[in-house]
């Protein structure tokens, strides 16, 4: 059994094609990707064509939109939630902003 194996060639699938074939295993489970997630992968892919373009990671800019959380941050949340712990984290957030 191993003399069959032995004669074929090794396949290299790069990180796109990857992603590729994870996507068509989540979508084949069904239960397993979201309706919106797949419609949404259908769109990008009937506007673009190329698979790979769609499920490509999209690069991280160097300055993120998200919040550096130093020690002041935490601390400044901190004391907004002992003063009132009932508040909403939508309020806190809305005060940080």
């Amino acid at each position: 059994m191993r003399d069959v194996y032995s004669n074929l060639e090794e396949i290299v699938f790069s990180v796109e094609e990857r992603r590729c074939a994870v996507v068509a295993i989540l979508v084949s489970m069904k239960d397993m990707i979201s309706n919106s997630e797949l419609s949404r992968l259908r769109k990008s892919l009937e506007d673009c064509k190329d698979p790979r373009k769609v499920i490509s990671r999209v690069p991280r800019l160097e300055l993120s939109a998200r919040k550096v959380r130093d020690m002041d941050f935490v601390n400044k949340v901190q004391e907004i939630i002992d003063e009132d712990p009932s508040r909403s984290l939508s309020t806190i957030a809305e005060e940080l902003e």
